[in-house]
């Protein structure tokens, strides 16, 4: 018996091949998938709401897995984050009905894009996450 459990996620996805499971390399889905079999015993299968292509960062994805009920109760964001990698992050979670999905019952999706306008160079610590635009 399960319960589904919906996730809100964020991670930076610059050595990801992407959220959704690829044979030839590292995956958001992968992680969580490890993270939850290693807090559960057995295989959960995690839905997200998208894929993502490789090297897209996510500040609010939303994912749902079904865990054991006897699980359900367990205080996932700080137990996921425990084991997860520090490029990934579990916000929040949330029981739901069984006939909730990620996907399908998704009301909008929103994307943003930086720029980085107008300089020489753009900080170190901000050149994974901008697009320098130089006129």
């Amino acid at each position: 018996m399960t319960q589904r459990l919906f996730l809100t996620l964020s991670y930076v996805g610059t050595d990801f091949c992407g959220f959704q499971l690829q044979a030839n390399g590292r995956t958001v889905q992968g992680e969580l998938e490890s993270a939850f079999q290693r807090l559960t015993g057995v295989f959960v299968r995690v839905h997200g709401a998208g894929r993502t292509d490789s090297g897209v960062h996510a500040e609010a994805q939303v994912a749902h897995v079904d865990v054991p009920v006897k699980k359900k109760d367990m205080n996932w964001p700080r137990a996921l984050n425990a084991v997860l990698p520090p490029d990934v992050r579990v916000l929040g979670a949330s029981l739901v009905g069984g006939d909730m999905h990620a996907r399908f019952d998704a009301m909008g999706k929103t994307y943003g894009y930086c720029l980085w306008l107008n300089r020489d160079f753009v900080p170190p610590r901000l050149a994974p996450f901008v697009w320098q635009w130089t006129a």
